[in-house]
């Protein structure tokens, strides 16, 4: 019997303007856990007592989560995985790594123009970095922490075996542009939270062993 094919969580590079794909990294085995951070946008100390009651903007959304990347099956049949018994994980690793990295073209681009005298005011726009975790869970993200622990090596010194911890900060529409593609993305997103959080049956004030509010 063939069991329900797994949905696995990844990352998501598109081109910012025309939301065309440029690549897509998925996660070997989704991890036992992901921990979410949402801290609260304050409005400033001393104002009006009903600015306590204002919602300044959404809150700062951090994700963190730990994958592990393990090359022991796919060695296990070489006919069917040359490249990994050839470089073991390295590609799986590098796929990774390039989400923080800049392209080597576009290194070359800045030197030259500063060896030519040019001031590159600002740098190019690089792709829009999604995190996808299931279809209600796509979140535009900057990957503000990546680390790597390798733990098993081949007679090459190949890795075999290791665990990535990415730590990501959702970019919201404010960040991105309301009417930019990374923008709508988030906006779905909030829409998607709305849309779950009216499934739950709204309980009575009884619940919570009281009769009303003073």
């Amino acid at each position: 019997m063939i069991g329900p094919r797994l949905v696995k969580g990844g990352l998501v590079q598109v081109d910012a303007g025309d939301g065309t794909v440029l690549r897509v990294v998925s996660l070997q085995y989704n991890p036992d856990g992901m921990s979410r951070t949402l801290k609260l946008r304050q409005t400033a100390e001393g104002g009006d007592a009903t600015e306590a009651l204002r919602i300044a903007g959404p809150p700062v959304e951090t994700l963190r989560i730990e994958a592990e990347l393990d090359a022991t099956d796919a060695m296990e049949r070489p006919d069917r995985h040359a490249a990994t018994v050839d470089t073991g994980i390295h590609a799986q690793l590098a796929a990774l790594e390039r989400l923080v990295h800049p392209t080597v073209d576009a290194l070359v681009r800045r030197d030259a123009l500063a060896s030519s005298g040019a001031i590159e005011i600002l740098p190019a726009i690089g792709p829009l970095t999604l995190f996808v975790w299931s279809a209600k869970r796509i979140l535009p993200v900057q990957v503000t922490e990546f680390s790597v622990t390798e733990e098993a090596f081949d007679a090459r010194l190949n890795p075999l075996r290791a665990k990535v911890t990415i730590g990501m900060r959702v970019l919201t529409a404010g960040d991105l542009g309301y009417d930019a593609r990374g923008g709508g993305v988030y906006l779905s997103y909030l829409r998607a939270k709305e849309s779950l959080s009216q499934r739950v049956s709204a309980d009575t004030l009884s619940a919570l062993g009281i009769g009303g509010i003073p």
